[in-house]
């Protein structure tokens, strides 16, 4: 027979077991609740930059539309300036930097590779004596439509929390080859 010493004994030593279990438990769930708290706060702030690019890019599509009106009209006003203003490209990048993908930043970086050679062929045409010939700038519009289009997919598809497919977007009571987005 046992005595009361050794039960006591058994029953404190499992009692402290079933403790360092319980300790063990809650030092697990408080790491897990820290971990996902910083995961939401970095998804957070991975969704901010991402939209300023989504403005940036609109707003730089606003003046290619301008700059594409005065290609198939060379004698064509000026357009007036796109709406809104443009955000500070250094910090977007900034902050592509520290919060994007790989894969995000990379796409940000070739629409704006693609931009900036848009842009030269459009000045360079802007400054040239035959504004007849415009497919150089024409062209580097098209490459930049398709950066662009890789770059709001790539964008949108990290967003997607239920990856679930997107449909395409578009203004309101826009036709269907104006609809934008991809």
């Amino acid at each position: 027979m046992t005595s009361g010493a050794e039960i006591a004994l058994i029953s404190g030593g499992w009692t402290a077991l079933v403790g360092l279990a319980g300790f063990g438990a809650a030092v697990y769930t408080n790491n897990r609740t820290i971990k996902s708290a910083r995961d939401a706060r970095l998804r957070e702030w991975r969704a901010e930059a991402y939209v300023d690019v989504l403005k940036e890019a609109a707003w730089q599509q606003q003046q290619r539309q301008a700059m594409r009106q005065m290609l198939r009209d060379a004698t064509a006003r000026p357009l007036p300036e796109p709406t809104g203003k443009p955000i500070d490209y250094d910090t977007i990048e900034g902050r592509m930097q520290a919060f994007a993908s790989t894969d995000a930043f990379t796409a940000l970086q070739a629409y704006s590779m693609a931009n900036r050679q848009a842009e030269k062929a459009f000045n360079a045409w802007a400054q040239g004596p035959n504004k007849t010939d415009n497919a150089a700038p024409m062209t580097a519009f098209d490459e930049v439509d398709a950066a662009r289009s890789a770059l709001v997919g790539q964008l949108r598809s990290e967003m997607n929390l239920d990856r679930t497919p997107l449909k395409n977007w578009g203004r309101p009571g826009a036709p269907a080859d104006q609809a934008g987005g991809t």
